[in-house]
């Protein structure tokens, strides 16, 4: 995995007591059937372990499945809180910085009420490697709003195991949107199943930079 990301859509949000935290703002999809799976044996609810090793491995899964490298991994991928908001916030700087194409708008500070915004208002889960945080996963309704992974941390299974996380919480399906000069990002997508529905000029997003929408169905 190369990079995952989205293309945005912000809006702005007055903070004030009562709101705190900048919002984030997507395009609502229709999605299918909602679905729920049991949580793996032993496991803590909303809560997955995924590891990396000998196929006797207590709770190993398949390298195939997730899309991991030859690198061990023990990952964590859990539901974000405020006490993750600068952490999360700096991995997800350093991500946007990381792409030659990207047009970085705003400010690290930004990004942080940003982050806090959709912490407080959505579905964020976190992939943790040590107690660190190497990687987000957001659902806003029936879309995946945001999907990134430590620059430092690509090619390891990170991104791959929070798609697979992301498939297995309900509704059954998702949308998601995608930057078409990132080519890891659609090589990742296409690869896990995802389906292109439509392509647009970028006129909707804040970089103006074309983008794509892909579909996840059960």
């Amino acid at each position: 995995v190369v990079f995952m990301a989205t293309s945005f859509r912000r809006k702005k949000v007055a903070r004030s007591p009562s709101a705190p935290y900048a919002g984030s703002n997507r395009i609502r999809f229709e999605g299918t059937p909602e679905h729920r799976i049991s949580a793996p044996s032993g496991a803590p609810l909303g809560m997955t372990r995924y590891w990396t090793g000998p196929p006797s491995s207590q709770g190993a899964m398949p390298r195939d499945v997730l899309g991991f490298s030859e690198m061990s991994l023990n990952l964590t991928i859990r539901r974000a809180g405020a006490h993750d908001a600068c952490e999360t916030a700096a991995m997800f700087s350093a991500a946007l910085k990381s792409m030659d194409f990207f047009p970085k708008l705003h400010t690290d500070d930004e990004d942080f009420d940003f982050v806090c915004g959709f912490i407080a208002e959505e579905e964020c889960w976190l992939a943790v490697e040590d107690g660190a945080v190497r990687g987000l996963a957001c659902l806003e309704g029936a879309s995946l709003a945001h999907l990134y992974v430590h620059p430092e941390h690509h090619n390891r299974g990170i991104g791959s195991a929070l798609l697979e996380h992301v498939k297995r919480q309900p509704p059954a399906g998702f949308q998601l949107w995608a930057f078409q000069a990132n080519k890891g990002a659609r090589r990742f997508y296409e690869h896990h199943g995802c389906e292109v529905a439509e392509f647009t000029d970028g006129s909707r997003n804040d970089e103006k930079l074309p983008d794509m929408r892909y579909v996840w169905r059960l």
